[in-house]
């Protein structure tokens, strides 16, 4: 590319970037105008009519798009609360089962040796039951495997299968007997009966148990507003119409919000354009100080714009008598090259005629030998 036609590109470029400021500062001229200017034309005050109408269009859809934006943004945030506190909730339970059995297990060796009264042989009765039962079974499954060891061949099949039963058996009342201490150390820790116990331990995990308990009962009430808050939200967005896809209700607001502000635009920069056009509401748009800066930008603006085109007609101009000339310089190469042609073509013209000249006397000649010959 030349010189220049690049200069030219680069200058179309920026008078580009100039027209799209322009418009900006036609749009912001033409917001100040709609609000502060009170023009003389009927089209003017029409136009202003129109935008008033339509900006009070694009604010209901702003506060509408943003009040259902907020209302999905807390509700979404309030269910990851809600997971994260029962998440935390659950936990507890656990932490406060695993008290409990602690409590349960040192309550009752305290309770077996005698240490705390009767008003526990209640909480235990099942406990010692179990333990009834298990020393039963522990004891059948030692002598199991001492016959084991000493019985014969056929006989330890039989054995075997029994002693599977009996560790089943065990392995279920040690389960159940994990449940019952855990049962019994709720009872005790949820009641007065957890002063009585004296082991030191019980009084950490006491303490322990109460620091939990408030945790929890906070996470409870926190996990309350927070559904509280969530079902306000819902029903907000339920009584905006929105039964299916929130996302696709903004997407569908926003797209109309666009197309009421595309023609909000328009009517502000024609607004511009039209109080400019005429003298008489010139001087009404100077009078306003808002629109002071906006006229004298785009003033600026325009002489940039034009200073730009005339570089520009400059440029293309010599380009043009660049092109002129070499079509003229070619155009005399070719009258050269052609007067060339014509000077050859004089000769060969010049050489064919004495030719013609020569063979006319010889056929005069020859008519006259042919005529003797007649006679």
């Amino acid at each position: 590319m030349e010189p220049n036609s690049e200069k030219i590109a680069e200058y179309r470029k920026e008078i580009s970037g100039i027209l799209t400021e322009l418009e900006v500062q036609f749009e912001q001229l033409g917001k100040i105008l709609a609000r502060f200017a009170s023009p003389k034309f009927i089209e003017a005050k029409e136009m202003q009519t129109r935008l008033k109408a339509i900006e009070v269009d694009v604010d209901t859809l702003d506060m509408k798009i943003s009040e259902i934006q907020q209302a999905k943004d807390k509700s979404e945030a309030a269910r990851e609360e809600i997971a994260t506190i029962e998440q935390r909730l659950s936990s507890i339970e656990m932490e406060k089962n695993s008290l409990f059995s602690r409590i349960g297990v040192i309550a009752y060796e305290e309770y077996a040796a005698g240490s705390l009264g009767e008003e526990f042989s209640l909480l235990f009765t099942s406990v010692t039951h179990q333990n009834t039962e298990l020393t039963k079974f522990q004891k059948a499954l030692k002598e199991n495997e001492l016959r084991f060891v000493a019985a014969p061949f056929f006989e330890k099949m039989s054995l075997r299968i029994k002693r599977n039963k009996l560790k089943n058996e065990i392995q279920k009342l040690d389960s159940a007997r994990e449940d019952l201490f855990r049962k019994a150390g709720k009872q005790i820790s949820s009641s007065d009966y957890i002063k009585q116990v004296k082991s030191r331990n019980a009084i950490i995990i006491s303490e322990d148990y109460k620091r939990i308990s408030i945790e929890s009962a906070r996470l409870y009430e926190q996990m309350e507003n927070r559904k509280s808050e969530g079902q306000k939200n819902e029903e907000f967005l339920l009584r905006a119409g929105i039964t299916g896809s929130i996302e696709k209700k903004i997407e569908e607001l926003t797209k109309n919000r666009n197309l009421y502000y595309t023609n909000l635009q328009v009517l502000y920069i024609d607004l511009a354009h039209f109080m400019l056009d005429h003298p008489e509401e010139l001087a009404k748009v100077e009078e306003v100080p808002e629109a002071a800066n906006n006229l004298q930008h785009i003033h600026k603006l325009e002489r940039k714009q034009k200073e730009l085109e005339n570089k520009i007609t400059q440029l293309e101009a010599k380009i043009r008598i660049s092109e002129l000339e070499t079509i003229i310089k070619n155009d005399q190469d070719r009258v050269e090259h052609l007067n060339g042609q014509i000077t050859m073509l004089t000769k060969q013209i010049q050489d064919i005629k004495e030719t013609v000249s020569q063979n006319r006397k010889q056929i005069v000649n020859l008519k006259k030998i042919a005529g003797k010959e007649t006679e």
